[in-house]
């Protein structure tokens, strides 16, 4: 190996490694260990069909909901006539399953405070998607006090108690994957289907 291929990174001056993909699909970067040795691959077999994100901000009660709700949806796949039901998948918001007490979409203190966020932008990734039939979709409207969203119609109320869900059939023929994330102060939310072949 050339030292050439050495790359290298150093968070406190600046130095960084950063590329741009432009190849209007997702890049998917694995990395591993295998018997000692450091193994990465880069999958470039999806395309993005829908993208979401809302900024994170508050307190670490909310970070730690948001991030608990988006890990439960991370890497649903849905298939034709599949459904998504938000409720169904990141489960009882209470506080034996990890949630805190934190503000909501309309500035009230609840377990599970910032969990509809997560709601809101899967909402922003599939709204203008082909293929999606709504189901259930409940937004806070008047009362939405939050800035996660610039409208408030974009603001997704769930409550797994009161029976409120976020639901959508996928109508397509392909898979879709949903990749929910949080990265750095966003949420990001990532609707993908396998690429074309050809």
């Amino acid at each position: 190996a050339s030292g050439d291929d050495a790359v290298v990174v150093d968070w406190q001056s600046g130095t960084d490694f950063a590329f741009t993909n432009n190849t209007g699909r997702t890049l998917t970067i694995y990395a591993w260990l295998d018997d000692g040795e450091l193994r990465v691959s880069i999958d470039e077999s999806s395309a993005i069909a829908g993208y979401g994100t809302t900024s994170i901000y508050g307190t670490n009660a909310k970070r730690n909901n948001i991030k608990l709700a988006a890990d439960a949806i991370n890497g649903t796949t849905l298939g034709h006539n599949d459904v998504f039901s938000f409720n169904d998948l990141v489960g009882p918001r209470t506080s034996s399953n990890g949630y805190e007490t934190a503000v909501n979409g309309r500035g009230v203190k609840v377990v599970g405070g910032g969990v509809a966020q997560v709601a809101s932008s899967i909402w922003l990734a599939i709204k203008n998607m082909d293929d999606i039939e709504i189901i259930d979709k409940h937004t806070y409207g008047k009362k939405y006090s939050e800035s996660y969203v610039e409208s408030s119609s974009d603001a997704i109320v769930t409550d797994y108690n009161a029976g409120t869900d976020f639901s959508f059939r996928y109508t397509g023929y392909d898979e879709i994957t949903i990749l929910c994330y949080v990265q750095y102060d966003t949420l990001v939310c990532e609707i993908t289907t396998e690429a074309a072949v050809g």
